[in-house]
Formats: structure tokens, sequence, C-alpha cells
């Protein structure tokens, strides 16, 4: 499994969306519960070991997508 966060989780003005790494976003959410799901949803199909949450003001946390229950994230 890939070490290195490929996708982000990136708040922005208008709502939350789901990109891979740098690159355009792929969907808009309104709210951020759902841009995980997303985000947990695909690095899982993809194996992927690591999902960035970046928010506005520039912080951002490395999760584990293995480690959430998609039950227990509110949309």
């Amino acid at each position: 499994m890939s070490s290195k966060p490929l996708y982000e989780v990136l708040e922005k003005e208008t709502g939350w969306v789901l990109r891979r790494a740098d690159r355009t976003p792929l969907v808009e959410f309104p709210t951020r519960g759902q841009a995980l799901r997303a985000g947990i949803a695909v690095c899982r199909d993809e194996g992927l070991a690591s999902l960035r949450i970046r928010r506005a003001d520039g912080r951002f946390e490395d999760v584990d997508p293995f480690m959430y229950s998609l039950d227990t994230i509110r949309a």
C-alpha cells in the first residue's frame, strides 16, 4: 500500500472537494462528511493507505482510510 496521500479532501469557499493530490478537483460536496466518505471509499477501492484532509487555512491531517467506519461518519 502507498503511504503518500494521493487523494485529498480539500475545504473551499463553496464546500469540500475530493481531488487527486495537486490536481483539478474530481467532485465537490456541500459537507466535509460527504467528501470524507467519498475519499475513504476511493482510497479503499484503490488500496491506498493515506488520505489527506486539508482545511482552507492550510492545516492538514493525514488519515488512514481503513481506520474509519463509513457508517459512523455523518454526511
